[in-house]
């Protein structure tokens, strides 16, 4: 799915990166009943996120940073999870944001999933 939206982009058709990216994510009400819908919904919007970082266009790196944040505030998920959106938040904010950092934000999520203990660190 995430892999889909990627080469969509990267070929130069944001409408079809969008949609592979975003589609099979679920309604926002399965999204809500199951928290491995809403990391993997985070998945793709970080990896549109990474389009758009190539693309230049750090305000909807920024939208989509805040929003994925935000959801994950209000379903309560892993605090190292919500630190690690947040400190992407900030550095889109900043207009810093390199493609590195979405990578590694990506990758943290996914470990995370089946590692709860795991921390996130700011440096490599």
């Amino acid at each position: 799915m995430a892999n889909r939206g990627s080469m969509a982009g990267y070929a130069g058709s944001k409408g079809r990166a969008a949609r592979a990216c975003l589609s099979g994510c679920g309604a926002p009400v399965a999204v809500a009943r199951h928290p491995a819908r809403l990391r993997d919904a985070a998945l793709a919007a970080l990896d549109l996120a990474s389009v758009y970082n190539l693309q230049g266009r750090n305000s909807e790196v920024c939208r989509i940073a805040e929003e994925t944040l935000a959801i994950f505030q209000t379903n309560n998920m892993h605090r190292e999870a919500i630190a690690a959106l947040s400190f992407l938040c900030s550095e889109a904010r900043m207009e810093e944001v390199g493609s590195d950092l979405v990578r590694r934000i990506s990758a943290f999520l996914k470990a995370s999933r089946n590692n709860p203990e795991l921390r996130f660190a700011v440096s490599s």
